[in-house]
């Protein structure tokens, strides 16, 4: 009752996985060429928590956390290119990453 929820793991170029309520998410990341990767792994983690917080799905909070992410990496330093919450917001309905999901029948336990 005490242990994690969601597992996520990021993959740099290869976008990221979540496992939670036994199904995998993973997020497509862009074919962009980054400018720096600075900040990159920090914009993702705050980006899906701020998202998480608010309420929003597994799948949207790792779409924003992705988003984000691939923002950061277009530009030096790793807070350039953070994009407020509304605009973040904003970009996704104009352009979202993909997520494929997979229901989990067995194999993986989660406590």
């Amino acid at each position: 009752n005490f242990g994690a929820k969601s597992v996520i793991i990021t993959n740099g170029k290869d976008g990221a996985y979540t496992i939670s309520n036994n199904k995998l998410y993973q997020v497509l990341a862009s074919n962009i060429k980054p400018k720096e990767t600075t900040g990159a792994g920090d914009a993702f983690a705050s980006t899906f928590l701020a998202a998480k917080i608010k309420g929003k799905s597994i799948e949207t909070c790792l779409k924003m956390a992705c988003k984000n992410s691939e923002s950061v990496i277009m530009n030096d330093g790793a807070k350039n290119g953070l994009m407020k919450y509304s605009t973040l917001l904003s970009s996704l309905k104009k352009d979202a990453p993909k997520i494929k999901k997979t229901v989990i029948k067995s194999g993986i336990k989660t406590y």
